[in-house]
């Protein structure tokens, strides 16, 4: 399956990067007539899983881009890979050009037996460390046939339910950032791709947020691991019923928005998220506004860590839906912030 990204100079665009490119450049109000907005959300509905997620591509999905560090691999390191990779992984980081060229050598000559040891890397907190790990990662899915079969296999395996929970209440967010909620009757060809085919916007928020309806627990959360998909999840609920104020959707984005007001964020993207859900809980009196001011204090007095990337996000989100929450957040500590930013 070809798609059309945002950027033809991003081969490798996944519907997460998409979904989150089309959110920081979307004006607002987002005019639908838009081509290239509407273009994004055509790739984004072709990657849409029967099941109605978002997470691992389709298995009929023929797009290039490549996640080498989530695609699972059914893989156990043998002591050899796993002695050489620990010789040399400082070597990757090295001040030296041809140091590090050798490590990058000696690893891509392991082959597929070293790809759970560079995966396990590349969320190093050493950026030099991990840029190298996803390089190799990726030459390996590229000139490696048995790492390639591998990562194929991989990638036809259901999602992780938290990674499907992030990415399907992120794009469900997309949708309806743009304008489109699950009652929507637009319909738009999918043309070049497929001629034969026509994608309405409304059936594919509706599958949407079916299935996260049907990932909702009792206590109105969505999982128990990851806070940050009990947030995006909530968020999504929320943002439908406030567009659409459907019976069917109150009680439960009431359950979630409750389970959320009673949790505490774990980390930077969390807060963002939370405070975002609450303040669309408010808008659409899910909750009452007096209960969101000190929970969204509470959260921007957070000093959490946030990379430019997730401020540029949150504060472009915070045009529509906080600006106060945005702006607190990013003034609680000013060394987040680069002397150019400042």
């Amino acid at each position: 399956m070809a798609g059309s990204n945002l950027s033809a100079a991003a081969p490798f665009l996944s519907p997460v990067r998409t979904a989150l490119a089309l959110l920081i450049l979307l004006p607002a109000p987002a005019p639908r007539e838009e081509a290239p907005s509407i273009r994004s959300l055509k790739f984004l509905a072709r990657h849409q899983r029967a099941d109605g997620s978002w997470g691992a591509p389709p298995p009929d999905c023929r797009c290039r881009f490549r996640d080498v560090v989530r695609t699972p691999v059914d893989l156990t390191p043998l002591d050899e890979a796993r002695g050489l990779f620990q010789a040399v992984q400082e070597d990757l980081s090295d001040d030296d050009p041809g140091i590090r060229e050798r490590a990058r050598k000696q690893l891509i000559s392991l082959g597929a037996s070293v790809i759970p040891l560079l995966q396990e890397a590349a969320g190093a907190a050493e950026p030099e460390l991990r840029w190298r790990c996803r390089d190799i990662l990726a030459t390996l899915w590229r000139t490696d046939a048995v790492s390639r079969d591998l990562f194929e296999q991989g990638r036809e395996k259901e999602p992780d339910l938290d990674l499907a929970l992030n990415t399907t209440g992120l794009i469900l967010i997309c949708f309806m950032n743009c304008g489109y909620s699950q009652l929507s009757r637009d319909e738009y060809g999918d043309a070049p791709v497929d001629n034969t085919r026509a994608f309405k916007f409304g059936e594919v928020v509706k599958k949407g947020l079916k299935w996260l309806l049907q990932q909702q627990r009792d206590d109105g959360s969505f999982t128990a691991g990851s806070s940050q998909s009990n947030a995006l999840a909530t968020l999504a609920l929320s943002e439908a019923y406030g567009m659409t104020a459907a019976s069917s959707l109150k009680e439960p984005a009431g359950q979630a928005v409750a389970f959320l007001k009673a949790s505490k964020p774990a980390d930077a993207a969390t807060a963002v998220w939370r405070g975002l859900a609450l303040r669309s809980a408010a808008l659409g009196d899910l909750i009452p506004e007096k209960e969101l001011r000190p929970r969204v204090e509470q959260v921007a007095d957070a000093s959490l860590p946030l990379s430019p990337g997730a401020r540029l996000l949150f504060s472009s989100l915070a045009r529509r839906k906080a600006p106060e929450l945005v702006e607190r957040f990013l003034d609680s500590d000013a060394d987040l912030l680069s002397p150019e930013e400042k």
